[in-house]
């Protein structure tokens, strides 16, 4: 586009070429903030992680029930101290991933092994029954994804016999991996809202104050990023199911033992 031959024409035009230049300088100037202030949050979190770990060597050394109870607080600090690093680096997630074949079964494995001073602690029974299954995602953000589920499950249990039953459903150019528990359930009007950024619904204002609502938002933005499909159905009292559904793609076939 160019000025036209009259005065206005060219004034106005410069007008505009000034505005753009302007709007354009303020935008980099946002990006390079929004990258320095990512930048720090990561870096602050690889050096809060040092003391975590060495707090966490002295208490796996000592048997006393009250290191064991430190030693489930961390666990408590390191997850909110992931949930930070994940939200930092969400919006370059194709940055930090690698899709390939991944046997999701292991990933499961790994996530119920990562949690499993919490299972006991609060009296869950995992149990899991699925055969080997080959998809194409990230083990690591999945292995996430599957541990803020987790986490939900044991904030929002009912009563002293929590179970979680993990299991594989097949359909048409899907899998489908569901996490099941009997849990307290989650009201009809919630449900629809569970994926929302700081929502945490009646269980979480009456069972957990201290939930931040961010870990099922987490989990619903990289799912998009990783082109993972995840819902959930539940009722008040009967338990939840957590659905995450992997696409049929060559390597997302089941195999046997």
């Amino acid at each position: 586009m160019k000025p036209g031959p009259r005065l206005e024409d060219r004034l106005y035009w410069e007008i505009l070429k000034r505005s753009n230049k302007s709007v354009m300088e303020k935008i980099h100037e946002v990006e390079d903030s929004q990258k320095e202030y990512k930048e720090y949050v990561e870096a602050w979190i690889h050096e809060v992680k040092t003391p975590i770990t060495a707090a966490r060597l002295i208490c796996e050394n000592r048997r006393d029930e009250g290191f064991r109870r430190v030693l489930t607080e961390l666990d408590e600090i390191e997850n909110e101290v992931e949930k930070i690093l994940y939200f930092a680096r969400m919006e370059r997630v194709y940055q930090d991933y690698l899709i390939h074949p991944v046997n999701l079964r292991k990933v499961v494995l790994s996530a119920i092994q990562g949690e499993k001073r919490h299972f006991i602690q609060c009296g869950m029974e995992i149990s899991l029954d699925m055969e080997d299954l080959i998809v194409s995602t990230d083990e690591k953000w999945v292995e996430f994804i599957l541990k803020q589920i987790f986490s939900n499950s044991m904030k929002y249990k009912k009563g002293t016999e929590a179970r979680m039953k993990i299991y594989v459903e097949k359909g048409e150019n899907r899998k489908s991996l569901i996490l099941e528990d009997n849990g307290l359930g989650i009201r009809a009007e919630d449900l629809s809202r569970i994926f929302d950024k700081g929502f945490t619904g009646e269980n979480g204002r009456l069972k957990n104050s201290h939930a931040t609502g961010m870990g099922l938002y987490l989990c619903q933005k990289l799912c998009e990023k990783l082109e993972i499909g995840i819902s959930c159905q539940s009722e008040p009292g009967t338990g939840t199911r957590m659905i995450l559904t992997f696409p049929d793609s060559d390597h997302n076939k089941l195999h046997p033992y």
